[in-house]
């Protein structure tokens, strides 16, 4: 069990360590038996994320499971007692129903509350069975957010939200337009929710007057995570479902960057060096379908991309790609990813740097830029012909559109005759990973019509301990979304 608790808890201490850390040397080789006792003593004084920093420290001091047990059951206690204190007005005349919501504080006390496992989702249960009767259309809404949020997939915990608001709108409850988006929003992100469900909450959206712009693309989005697309309803509510096409403005300015680029010969890298680059593609064949695959050597140093790979590594961030694909791809892919998406990577020095350069080099924002993703490869791994452009009816369009350009990135090289190559079989291209080179070309034409001919794959390492490490780099024709797109405070 300790090692579950460290791993529950980890993600909310960062405030609390340094202190914990400066303490233990103050009072020496008591410090962790002083921190303890504070820690569970006085317990009922210290917001969730504090608590968890205790019981963090106290872990080493605590062996016997049958003693963590019974903290993290305590804890979760607590944690829920502030939940239920958040969303149900309490005091003197229910004065507490004024204040506002924390949604941070209730995603960090479901945390603690899912760390004690089983026993803790019994908790959850009760204390849903008691609140969720008395909760109004907001504060429904903020908890099903704020679970989805806690990464609680207990099926009987959704089957209860479920329920709760289904009845909710059959007795006439009003739930405004931005609190349906949460609502789908949270049961889309976690793969919960029945046809009857979703179909109450189209209802509820018709009803409840005009969305807005961010509101109808992740109500978009979320319906077609669901697979609830395709409907008349949806489709008056919607307007078309997301075709694919992208801007033609974003793509043309994609094409024409690369063409400058292309002219010129050169780019700049992040350390203000002139590096060279060139068109990959035989003249007489770029002449015929201006379609342009540009290479750029050393664009990322041999440490920065040490870094990189080290965050992946020590983060714990590889997944089979496999279960990555998106909808409709037609590559199979046999490799392993890691997203950089967390706010501990986002403002990473190389990172920074990266998103930085593809932003100045190809001339868009860098709220158009998707985390960004590294892929790994072992012996015998690959990634067959697919395209990086996303098919019709892909949830993702809804959100940020098209993908419309692609800067893969190569973080190791790969020897001679060990396979590894990036293909594109169409367009007569074939790379060989180059630590630090980058690979450039745009996913659509100049009209935005998504272009089968950059289909490309990833061909088969073939020797024994050699490692491909690659990065993507996708540019979308609308902005990503942050941590305001949900109104989450």
């Amino acid at each position: 069990m300790a090692w579950k608790e460290r791993r529950c808890r980890s993600h909310l201490v960062a405030p609390f360590v340094w202190s914990g850390l400066c303490l233990t040397l103050l009072l020496g080789g008591h410090g962790p038996s002083i921190l303890t006792f504070a820690g569970h003593r006085f317990s009922f004084w210290w917001p969730p994320a504090v608590r968890a920093t205790f019981a963090l420290y106290a872990v080493p001091e605590r062996r016997g499971d049958e003693a963590v047990d019974q903290d993290l059951v305590r804890e979760a206690e607590q944690a829920l007692q502030m939940v239920r204190e958040q969303l149900v007005p309490t005091g003197f005349f229910g004065l507490s129903s004024f204040l506002p919501m924390d949604r941070e504080k209730l995603v960090d006390s479901l945390v603690i509350a899912a760390c004690a496992g089983a026993r803790g989702l019994v908790l959850l249960e009760d204390m849903l069975v008691s609140s969720l009767p008395s909760l109004d259309s907001e504060k429904f809404a903020a908890l099903a957010t704020s679970i989805a949020k806690a990464q609680i997939n207990y099926k009987v915990v959704w089957l209860m939200l479920q329920e709760a608001f289904t009845e909710s709108c059959a007795s006439g409850k009003y739930f405004s337009t931005h609190q349906l988006t949460e609502i789908a929003w949270a049961f889309a992100l976690t793969g919960e929710g029945t046809s009857a469900m979703w179909s109450a909450l189209q209802r509820g959206m018709a009803s409840a007057g005009q969305l807005s712009d961010q509101e109808r693309r992740v109500f978009g989005w979320a319906c077609a995570t669901a697979g609830q697309q395709g409907n008349a309803e949806l489709q008056q509510l919607l307007g078309d479902e997301a075709s694919g096409q992208a801007d033609p403005s974003m793509s043309q300015r994609i094409c024409t960057s690369l063409q400058r680029l292309a002219d010129e010969g050169t780019v700049t890298s992040y350390t203000s060096e002139e590096l060279p680059l060139r068109n990959l593609r035989p003249a007489e064949a770029y002449s015929s379908d201006q379609i342009l695959v540009l290479a750029v050597p050393n664009v990322i140093s041999d440490f920065d991309a040490e870094v990189l790979i080290g965050f992946a590594d020590s983060g714990g961030l590889w997944r089979g790609s496999e279960k990555l694909e998106m909808e409709g791809s037609i590559g199979r892919r046999t490799s392993a990813s890691a997203q950089l998406s967390h706010v501990r990577y986002l403002f990473a020095g190389p990172v920074m740097k990266i998103r930085s350069w593809v932003s100045t080099t190809l001339g868009v924002p860098d709220s158009h830029i998707e985390a960004l993703q590294m892929v790994r490869y072992f012996k015998g791994q690959q990634y067959t012909r697919h395209v990086d452009w996303c098919p019709a009816g892909d949830p993702e369009l809804w959100v940020s559109g098209q993908r419309v350009a692609t800067v893969l990135l190569y973080l190791s090289t790969v020897p001679e005759d060990c396979g590894g190559e990036t293909v594109f079989e169409r367009l007569g291209v074939s790379v060989k990973p180059e630590l630090g080179k980058a690979v450039i070309w745009s996913n659509v034409d100049r009209t935005g019509k998504p272009d089968p001919l950059t289909m490309h794959e990833a061909m088969p390492i073939e020797c024994d301990e050699v490692v491909k490490y690659t990065m993507n780099v996708w540019v979308r024709e609308q902005p990503q979304p942050d941590r305001s797109w949900l109104g989450w405070r």
